[in-house]
């Protein structure tokens, strides 16, 4: 019904102004902002030739529609014209009538408040009330809009006795009110008891804040459904209590709940649904804190498309819609580690802060959220052009930065802005064309770096990060005591994140190291070991441990260094077993001291959370001191588990002895050094024996520029380039396993790399091209992700074990024929070897045997290593994740993983070992067979039924001769396939 004839009378008029509001309020979205702009035309109209009684009517039906247009386009101005209105109306009404124009301006006026955070409309407000009071004191309706009034006090100034008032207004209304007035009475207290909850950290007052809106929900006519910004608020309430009791159950209710309001409100205007879609959003985003399953990244990227669909095209909502689709793009580049996601990420970002509203809250959370994105670009790229566009950006979001005198615009203007410019220019000075626009960017950053440093306390949370970056930047410059000074104080920033404060520890050791005060040094890279297990919590999920753990790597490498440069050869490998294999040794139970164990879990979760972003300077400061009383119980901690005789203490360095007695022969640890204090570079090797004194071997042409290319290399399973895998195992032989064998003429090693090492294929290194020397012709080969790895696979090697085979079922099969031939095959070759059935799952059939062979397809997930698995066929999968959560398994001896890329581990990763073959470690397998990289189906079947040739007789399988029987087939396999080591060269064996 639209017409905007001009001989229209201004009562139909009127009239239409209601209709087309009350229409677009219920209506589709794609039509109600064009309802809305003619009811507006509509009631302007109306109320420039209205006289008499029909002026009244008119200047209601167009505040009702200049208010409808503010919620749905989220612009307080017209919010204003609505209020100027309202007061109109009260003017012409006579006093017996004003009651309900007074409730309708009070309700607008606190809607203004929301808006713009005045306190003027508060006051304004105060007096309608007092208005409506005489007027009718008992009604349950102005109650209830009175505590409202309270609530919207205590929500602004956090005034305690606000709250306390508006909660005992609610409960008089709730005694008398029905209907719909007692739906609202019960959500505004469970509105009231979540703010108190959430501000004091109260579980109690979240509990009761969830009950309120349950009942709420529950008292709606059963004729309409529950409104959707108390379903909103139920999602919040659910929100707030699942990470107040660290219940992760409750999310999924949260989003449910959500997803019941988006329900509610479809078809209304975005700003009725625009609450809905955050609360969605947020409690995801809060799920992918506990989980990194892709299913849920999946739906959060849906729901943050359907908010941007449902925002108009410009303003707030659209700000706001922007703000969460870039946090989606964030959060799967987070997991996903794909370059292409972070130009989508910034865009979305800065269409945000473009469109947000100019309250210095608003511009500022956008421009916060910008300074973090942008945070990537400089991360991950040595573009010159691109470096300069990010610090352009950053200028210009400085130039942006709320001028206001408030805790939060103070850290934005002073600290989030000027940190993100400092990281760009401190980056493009290395990569500047010229030479005086590296200067000028180095001077820029250095300003910025000491400006922002010196502006902060150590209290601050960001202080020890910022001391870090003025240090890079002094570290060829300024005095080494004026550094030194600066990298401790924020290594003792106990308000800090304990990564921040490793960092300057590590930074610190460094600094004393390229000046020859090496004991110095290795005081300082002992306390960044400590540091280390309170970088990533036991609570959080393993990928999300294993990414706060990629932001160390190389200490391992710094700590090896360190102590053989102090001369500290024995200290050099216990420290080294303290700096990897941190997510493996908790799995394994290594790491858990059994007296302290659950104090520490606490500990480390406190020291390592964040507060939720956007959250306010209360919340923050409140995080930053649990922080520091965590920190100093956490070195309390320390001081009593290093003490502690117990043999799984993560804290007191595991003793040289106890970790030899534990080796099955000659273990070689390898490293790369990187850069020495003189500029020049080499790897060094120890041996270390079940007994006497470790030595080391100088591995002279070992630098780290050649094994980073080498890595390169080996990331790139499309490379099935034969010819550089030969020049790859002949540049190992020369530079690490030749000299190492003049030192070591054994029959069995073992390999304990360390950093990038780790990927490479030390047991086939050789000069295969020309029939030269080579490691399979010399030694028998193993590898270990760490020493403590062989303490349950000693406990678990020896007799022989009934073997399970596990293939895909058929449709699978065809895909990769030859693991048919080979599972048949190994049933045959292996007394008491049975092949798995489809009747049972797998995790309840592997614990009755003793060993496990799986011919099938597998995936190595490098941005969600837990997700890694196995396919077994139709939509079953066995994850890295399932593997590790195996239980009853203590029959378990031996797994050989005939599958692709099962030992394979993202490069910054390398020390954790976070791959399949470590994870049916984990479970119990004291040895395990892997592939480096991916291999042809068919010689790999080859390789396995020599293996089993070798490895088993009537009785069964014997485990103990594992690693000579897959030496011996990789043998043969070469002499096949000589030119072709990426066939033969991928298989490793793990463990004893």
């Amino acid at each position: 019904m639209r017409t905007s004839a001009e001989s229209l009378p201004p009562e139909l008029r009127t009239a239409l102004c209601v209709l087309l509001t009350a229409a677009a309020e219920a209506g589709s979205r794609g039509g109600s902002d064009g309802l809305l702009d003619e009811a507006v035309a509509h009631g302007r109209a109306a109320l420039a030739s209205s006289r008499g009684p029909g002026r009244a009517a008119a200047l209601r039906a167009l505040a009702y529609a200049l208010t409808v247009v503010a919620h749905a386009r989220g612009e307080h101005f017209w919010l204003e014209e609505a209020v100027a209105l309202g007061d109109a109306l009260i003017e012409l009404l006579p006093p017996p009538a004003r009651m309900a124009a007074h409730g309708e301006q009070a309700q607008r006026l606190l809607a203004l408040h929301s808006f713009t955070g005045d306190e003027e409309p508060l006051s304004q407000a105060d007096t309608h009330m007092a208005a409506l009071r005489r007027a009718a004191p008992h009604d349950a309706r102005v109650r209830l809009m009175e505590a409202e009034l309270q609530a919207t006090r205590y929500r602004c100034g956090r005034r305690l006795d606000a709250c306390a008032q508006a909660i005992r207004l609610a409960h008089d209304a709730l005694q008398v009110a029905e209907g719909m007035v007692r739906v609202r009475a019960l959500h505004l207290l469970g509105e009231l008891h979540m703010l108190r909850g959430t501000e004091g950290h109260h579980a109690d007052a979240l509990r009761t804040a969830v009950d309120f809106l349950k009942e709420a929900i529950a008292c709606v006519p059963e004729h309409q459904p529950a409104p959707g910004e108390l379903l909103r608020g139920f999602s919040v309430a659910l929100r707030a209590l699942a990470r107040a009791e660290q219940d992760p159950q409750l999310l999924r209710k949260a989003v449910e709940a959500a997803q019941g309001g988006l329900a509610a409100t479809a078809g209304a205007p975005p700003g009725a649904r625009s609450g809905c879609h955050v609360a969605h959003l947020e409690a995801l985003f809060q799920m992918l804190e506990h989980t990194d399953d892709e299913l849920i990244l999946a739906e959060a990227t849906r729901a943050a498309q359907a908010m941007l669909q449902d925002a108009p095209s410009t303003g707030p909502l659209y700000a706001a819609a922007q703000h969460y689709y870039s946090r989606v793009f964030y959060a799967r580049y987070v997991v996903e580690r794909d370059p292409g996601l972070i130009d989508p990420c910034v865009k979305a970002a800065e269409e945000s802060v473009a469109h947000a509203a100019s309250d210095p809250y608003e511009k500022g959370q956008a421009l916060a959220w910008l300074a973090q994105v942008l945070r990537l670009r400089v991360d991950t790229t040595n573009r010159a052009d691109v470096l300069r566009g990010v610090v352009d950006a950053g200028r210009r979001a400085l130039a942006l930065a709320p001028a206001e005198d408030t805790p939060a615009a103070r850290e934005i203007r002073t600290q989030l802005l000027p940190g993100l410019l400092c990281h760009a220019l401190a980056s493009y000075a290395k990569v500047a064309a010229s030479a005086d626009d590296r200067k000028a960017a180095r001077a820029e950053a250095l300003r910025l770096a000491r400006q922002t440093y010196e502006a902060l306390s150590p209290e601050h949370q960001g202080y020890a990060d910022h001391a870090c970056l003025l240090s890079h930047l002094l570290l060829h410059d300024a005095p080494h005591h004026e550094i030194v000074d600066i990298l401790i104080s924020g290594a003792e920033a106990s308000g800090s994140p304990p990564a921040a404060r490793l960092e300057c520890r590590r930074l610190q050791a460094y600094a004393h190291f390229r000046i020859g005060e090496h004991r110095l040094a290795l005081d300082a890279i002992r306390a960044a070991v400590d540091l280390l297990p309170a970088t990533a919590p036991r609570a959080a999920p393993l990928d999300a441990r294993a990414r706060r753990l990629e932001n160390h790597f190389g200490l391992a490498t710094e700590a090896v260094l360190l102590a053989t440069t102090a001369g500290r050869v024995g200290e050099a490998v216990e420290l080294l077993e303290q700096t990897r294999g941190v997510i493996l040794g908790d799995l394994l139970g290594l790491r858990t001291p059994t007296r302290l164990a659950d104090e520490f879990a606490q500990v480390l979760d406190t020291l390592t959370e964040q507060p939720p972003w956007g959250s306010g300077h209360g919340t923050r400061l409140k995080a930053v001191e649990s922080r520091r009383e965590a920190a100093a119980r956490f070195e309390q901690l320390i001081a009593e588990a290093k003490d502690d005789d117990d043999e799984g203490n993560p804290f007191r360095p595991p003793s040289l002895n106890r970790l030899q007695e534990r080796l099955g022969g000659t273990t070689v640890i390898v490293s790369c050094v990187g850069d020495d204090a003189d500029g020049s570079s080499h790897g060094q090797a120890i041996l270390l024996g079940r007994t006497g004194e470790p030595t080391t071997v100088p591995l002279l042409d070992l630098s780290s520029g050649d094994v980073a290319r080498w890595a390169r290399f080996l990331a790139g399973d499309g490379q099935e380039d034969d010819e550089k895998t030969i020049e790859l195992l002949a540049w190992l032989w020369e530079t690490i396993a030749e000299p190492i064998v003049a030192q070591c003429e054994v029959e069995r090693i073992w390999w304990s790399p360390v950093g990038l090492l780790a990927s490479m294929p030390l047991h086939a290194a050789g000069q295969h091209r020309k029939h030269g020397d080579n490691l399979l012709d010399r030694m028998v080969s193993s590898y270990m992700p760490s020493l403590r790895s062989l303490a349950p696979a000693r406990s678990r090697s020896g007799a022989a074990a009934k073997l399970l085979v596990v293939t895909p079922q058929d449709d699978d099969e065809d895909r990769l024929p030859a693991m048919r031939d080979e599972a048949e095959a190994i049933i045959q070759l292996v007394g008491n070897a049975h092949r798995a059935g489809l009747e049972r799952p797998l995790h309840e059939e592997l614990p009755r045997y003793g060993a496990v062979h799986v011919a099938a397809h597998a995936t190595a997930h490098l941005g969600l290593p837990a997700s890694s698995g196995i396919r077994l066929g139709g939509s079953q999968k066995l994850s890295l994740r399932d593997v590790t959560r195996l239980r009853g398994m203590e029959a378990a001896r031996f797994a050989y993983l005939s599958a692709c890329s099962t030992a394979k581990v993202r490069t910054g990763l390398a020390d954790e070992a976070i791959h399949l073959s470590a994870a049916f470690q984990v479970a119990g397998y004291a040895q395990v067979v892997g592939t480096l990289w991916p291999v042809a189906d068919t010689i790999a079947a080859e390789i396995a039924m020599d293996f089993y040739r070798s490895c088993s007789d009537a009785r069964g399988l014997r485990p103990d001769r594992a690693a000579f029987a897959l030496h011996d087939a990789v043998r043969r396999a070469r002499k096949c396939y000589r030119q072709a080591p990426r066939a033969w060269a991928s298989h490793v064996h793990l463990g004893i």
